[in-house]
């Protein structure tokens, strides 16, 4: 289907268009999530971006210019940030920076980056001064210009011929973060690229110095308004919105190599030893049973039973009763028990659908897999309190997985050396028990 919903301001090629679609629902998401969610949750990324970044670095001389800021810059999440702003920039090319702090970007884009030429514009006149230091101090003070200037007064004179104009980190600082968007897009020469990033929405709002909050709907709305079309848009480090944009709508050379520069996370990453890979379905009917463990003062049958179903066909399960033996006191359970067999080991859990029929009956069911008697891994369930809309509900109980309806248990050990299996239940003093293991899976 032709995408025919083009705004003004978006790229022409549906690709491009795609990903930076892509790239804002990233960001929506990461928002939503807030810090240490999407950090925990998206560990791979961020940690694929730190390896990256740690392995390029190298620590650029300074003669004491930077002093306490040297930390502030060399972190891992502002090494990865500009690891990642490098990938933009093309050898020989001339860049224009807003926004220079002391010089430790600049200093990178012109040893690492190898721009043709540099011109950076700095509103503290220390901080400009220690650029212009500390580019001496690297050699490049013969390929670079910085001068005082404030944001709001950039021009394109001021700016000249330059292929990029740079400024991340900047207009979080700025009294109006609209205005300071729309005079870097006026100052934008013809055929030039702007790279922005603010900070991500409940990240770094903690710094005094910051004085804009940026969401995904208000970057969106910014660049619309200073007349910009976005080509590649993404989050760094769980800290960072990253925005490329220019004036034109034709395909950007400069996105494109970006977004290939980056190495897929999942193409090097280690096999979890948890990860299931396969769901074996086995008839109750047909597993082997051995003496349970649980089946305390109970009377226990179990017979086949056979059930229906639209997509299989006839399924055969194991329909359980329990009879409380009135000879008896004490807490009353039933018990089914299954070594796991060796085809199936190691073991990662097992799905199974369960009938219960009278939840009143029970006060709790357990699924427990255990290693030559003692316990691995534990499920339990309380059908009285939670009871699942299907009469039949299906199970899937596998390390890792918080279950549904069961929830796990803190047990030490390792389900993958299960070596047998079992499914009890608590009765409800003085009550029979009926209930039904109709299908089985064995996940591993």
């Amino acid at each position: 289907m032709t995408d025919t919903t083009i705004t003004t301001r978006e790229a022409e090629d549906p690709l491009e268009r795609a990903a930076v679609r892509q790239g804002w629902q990233d960001v929506q998401h990461l928002e939503d999530l807030r810090e240490g969610a999407a950090r925990r949750l998206f560990a791979h990324r961020w940690d694929s971006e730190r390896a990256r970044a740690k392995e390029w670095f190298v620590s650029p001389p300074d003669a004491g210019l930077l002093g306490s800021f040297r930390a502030m810059y060399e972190s891992p999440s502002n090494i990865t940030r500009f690891r990642r702003t490098l990938d933009f920039v093309t050898p020989g090319e001339s860049v224009f920076e807003v926004g220079t702090g002391k010089g430790f970007l600049a200093t990178l884009l012109l040893r690492d980056g190898q721009v043709g030429s540099y011109c950076g514009g700095e509103l503290v006149p220390a901080y400009a001064r220690a650029t212009r230091e500390l580019l001496g101090v690297n050699g490049f003070g013969d390929r670079a210009d910085v001068t005082e200037l404030d944001l709001y007064d950039l021009t394109r004179e001021r700016v000249g011929g330059c292929d990029l104009v740079v400024c991340c980190e900047v207009i979080e600082h700025v009294p109006d973060a609209e205005a300071a968007l729309r005079a870097l897009s006026d100052a934008l020469p013809e055929g030039a690229d702007l790279l922005f990033s603010t900070p991500l929405l409940g990240r770094l709002e903690g710094i005094w110095g910051h004085t804009a909050i940026f969401g995904v709907e208000r970057l969106r709305a910014m660049t619309e308004s200073a007349g910009l079309v976005v080509h590649h848009v993404e989050a760094v480090d769980n800290t960072w919105v990253l925005v490329l944009a220019s004036h034109s709508t034709a395909p950007s050379p400069r996105a494109r190599a970006a977004a290939a520069a980056v190495p897929d996370p999942t193409a090097v990453q280690e096999r979890d030893p948890y990860r299931a890979r396969r769901v074996t379905n086995v008839d109750p009917h047909d597993l082997e049973q051995v003496k349970s463990l649980w089946n305390k003062r109970m009377d226990l049958t179990t017979e086949r039973v056979v059930t229906e179903d639209e997509e299989l066909g006839d399924v055969i399960g194991l329909r359980i009763t329990g009879t409380p033996r009135p000879d008896r006191t004490g807490p009353q359970y039933i018990g089914l028990a299954f070594p796991v067999p060796p085809g199936h080991r190691p073991t990662l859990g097992v799905r199974l659908e369960l009938e219960v029929p009278h939840p009143e009956q029970v006060e709790k069911i357990f699924v427990e897999f255990t290693h030559e008697g003692q316990a691995v891994a534990r499920w339990s369930w309380k059908p009285q309190e939670a009871r699942p809309k299907r009469v039949r509900p299906t199970f899937v109980l596998r390390e890792g997985s918080k279950g549904t309806y069961f929830t796990p248990s803190p047990v030490e050990g390792d389900i993958r050396t299960a070596d047998r299996v079992e499914i009890y239940a608590a009765v409800t003093k003085g009550e029979q028990i009926d209930l039904s293991l109709l299908r089985w899976g064995w996940i591993s």
